[in-house]
């Protein structure tokens, strides 16, 4: 693993997804200094980040909906899907405050990727170079980059 990997991957993500995106950004923006570079670095490590925080989520309403059939049992098969995540946000949301600080952590990270985004275009308007197409300016989303269990 390189040093550029260490500081954003945990042990359960999955190394070459992480690669792959560092590699979608550094593609896009064609970082033309070591400078550049590291700004297009921290983009790709906060959108790696963001997404993290989507998947802790979905983590914690499914192990809420699994705590909720084993106390509701029968009662909670017999609802709707949307009635069963509707039990697990609301057994959630009645906890520590775990949503909020998620909603907190994504808000900074989102903030921080503009404010590094807004740095990179800022950079090389002082150079002449035109700005990221639209696309560019929202982070990548990656499907599944934590790796699994078998069932």
């Amino acid at each position: 693993m390189t040093a550029e990997l260490e500081p954003v991957l945990l042990r359960n993500e999955r190394a070459e997804a992480y690669r792959g995106l560092r590699d979608q950004y550094i593609q896009r923006f064609q970082p033309s200094d070591p400078v550049e570079r590291d700004l297009v670095l921290h983009l790709a490590a906060t959108s790696w980040r963001l997404h993290r925080l989507q998947s802790i989520e979905a983590g914690l309403y499914e192990a809420a909906m699994r705590d909720c059939r084993d106390t509701m049992e029968e009662d909670f098969i017999s609802l709707t899907p949307e009635a069963q995540r509707a039990a697990a946000h609301e057994s959630l949301s009645s906890r520590s405050g775990v949503l909020e600080d998620l909603l907190r952590s994504e808000t900074h990270l989102r903030r921080l990727y503009q404010k590094i985004l807004r740095c990179l275009i800022d950079l090389r308007k002082l150079r002449g170079v035109p700005p990221p197409p639209a696309a560019a300016r929202r982070p990548f989303l990656i499907v599944d980059n934590v790796t699994r269990k078998a069932a």
